[in-house]
């Protein structure tokens, strides 16, 4: 009876151990704090806050709770492209930026969006900066480079007809939403020839310009493997490709749009160009001087 007794007892001291251990789990439960719920921040945004932001986020972070921490610091996203979430701000002659991008978790065996590239807060000077960190953060506020467009700026010719260069480089740049992609046949006078090779590939560009005064020549790339045409500098010709715009950025910072010409072929034979004034003998020298103008 007391053996009896004492496997009860001992079954029942194994039970109360048990249900404590269950209650002592769920009290502390109930004492973990429910994570709070963040509320995206309204106030300005200053580059101070996107400094300060530095840590808040790391890769593989679940992603909902990742920007909701951003966005509790610096407010909804400046600009948001291609999965990445920026923040940015111009203050003076200065830019402060931040930049987080999203990933599919499933691609590295984690369940739902995830964050992916922290980029740590950058601070940058159009004078003292790098000049690309000063673009990208400048570009992630909305300013970009060249002139606003211009909506009533002439769409390429549907006609086939043939676009001087100058009218080219003007519009172009104005109206480049219907001009970029567009194919177009372009007149220019030759500039220069220039053929570059990698491996078994050749690439020539020809350099057109406006005049012989122009400094400011549109590249025409031709197509892959053509051969440098034989042709004089100075010759107007027309050649066709594809309208290409593309930022240049210069050493101090500044940022312009310049026109360009892709997969060109010279569809027009150049006009011919004038012979030189032939040097005459050193003995008919003075009567070349002496001959009447006119």
């Amino acid at each position: 009876m007391v053996h009896t007794l004492g496997i009860r007892s001992g079954v029942l001291a194994m039970v109360v151990v048990s249900g404590v251990s269950g209650l002592g789990l769920a009290a502390a439960g109930c004492k973990k704090k429910a994570e709070k719920k963040l509320v995206p921040f309204e106030g300005a945004l200053t580059g101070a806050r996107i400094m300060a932001s530095k840590d808040l986020v790391k890769p593989f972070d679940k992603w909902e709770r990742g920007l909701a921490k951003l966005e509790a610091q610096l407010g909804k996203p400046t600009r948001i492209k291609d999965g990445g979430h920026a923040w940015a701000v111009v203050e003076g002659e200065s830019c402060t930026y931040v930049e987080v991008s999203m990933e599919d978790g499933a691609k590295y065996n984690k369940k739902g969006p995830m964050v992916g590239a922290v980029q740590e807060p950058m601070q940058v000077t159009k004078k003292d900066g790098p000049v690309m960190n000063w673009r990208d953060c400048l570009a992630i506020t909305g300013v970009t480079a060249g002139p606003p467009e211009d909506p009533s700026a002439p769409a390429p010719p549907s006609d086939g007809s043939v676009v001087d260069l100058a009218t080219l480089k003007d519009v172009a740049i104005r109206g480049r939403s219907k001009w970029k992609g567009a194919r177009v046949k372009v007149t220019g006078q030759l500039g220069g020839v220039s053929t570059s090779t990698s491996g078994s590939q050749t690439f020539t560009t020809v350099s057109l310009r406006v005049s012989e005064a122009d400094q400011d020549s549109v590249s025409c790339s031709l197509v892959e493997g053509a051969a440098a045409p034989t042709l004089t500098q100075g010759a107007q010709l027309v050649v066709e490709g594809t309208v290409t715009i593309d930022e240049w950025l210069s050493m101090g910072g500044d940022a312009t749009l310049k026109v360009g010409l892709d997969k060109c072929q010279v569809v027009g034979a150049p006009d011919a160009v004038p012979a030189p004034t032939p040097v005459p003998p050193l003995g008919d020298v003075g009567k070349l001087r002496d001959r009447p103008v006119g």
